[in-house]
């Protein structure tokens, strides 16, 4: 039987996510450490670790301040799961492990739906789906990140400056997340404002000091530590000289 149809059918609601998947990094730990790292008020944690040791998917030992509590695992599962949050905005979570993935949108996401992530199907993949593989980086960089971690989307929350205004965060750390929507000023206000306080030069004027082999994608070495699976250089632009180099 498949895990991910497994999870489906317990109906396991966003707590109950919540808590396993913090269990999934911290392998045991008290009720004060669990508040700590995920927000959940303690009466409702109470509740529900209850709830989660009678379904034998956590064992309890210890007792009174020495109580602590452990993840059991059934069927060898290993899972993690992600928050997915574009522009600020809660989209659904991405759970993967024992080599599959699943995507759910958040119940109460209004906007579109991502590329080839239908709200009509289960959305499981025995990949990485195409709209999150395309943000990580490719080539050297790539590999290195790879010898890190033991699934590609375990890179997810470690990019930065995310193509498409993504970010990644555990599930676990939901309740702790803080929007900066609020503050953020919107793109068209920003853009005038940096386009009146300078002066930009023609780059078009400007000479090209790259190798071919770089620019026509045959170097297979790191050239930008930017996200996106797509070809970027990392360049520098003297000003005084007029020459474009690749920043080393």
């Amino acid at each position: 039987m498949h895990i991910y149809a497994q999870l489906t059918r317990s109906k396991m609601n966003q707590i109950e996510t919540i808590i396993l998947e913090f269990f999934e990094n911290y392998p045991e730990a008290k009720i004060a450490d669990i508040i700590e790292q995920t927000g959940i008020a303690r009466r409702t944690l109470q509740k529900y670790l209850k709830l989660l040791v009678e379904q034998e998917n956590l064992e309890v030992h210890g007792q009174g301040r020495g109580r602590y509590y452990r993840r059991v695992y059934q069927n060898k599962e290993e899972l993690s799961h992600l928050a997915v949050l574009k522009n600020e905005m809660l989209i659904g979570k991405l759970t993967y492990g024992n080599g599959s993935y699943q995507f759910n949108y958040d119940k109460n996401y209004q906007g579109v739906d991502l590329l080839e992530l239908s709200r009509a199907s289960n959305n499981f993949s025995a990949t990485l789906y195409p709209i999150f593989e395309n943000l990580l980086p490719e080539y050297e960089r790539r590999r290195k990140l790879l010898n890190n971690f033991s699934d590609p989307a375990s890179i997810l929350p470690t990019l930065d400056n995310v193509q498409g205004d993504f970010k990644f965060i555990p599930y676990y750390e939901l309740f702790k997340y803080k929007s900066s929507q609020e503050t953020r000023p919107v793109w068209h206000t920003v853009k005038h404002h940096i386009l009146s306080e300078n002066s930009y030069p023609n780059l078009w004027e400007y000479r090209l000091d790259i190798s071919d082999e770089i620019l026509e994608e045959r170097s297979q070495e790191e050239h930008s530590s930017l996200s996106g699976y797509q070809h970027k250089i990392d360049i520098h632009v003297d000003f005084e000289k007029g020459v474009i180099t690749e920043a080393k």
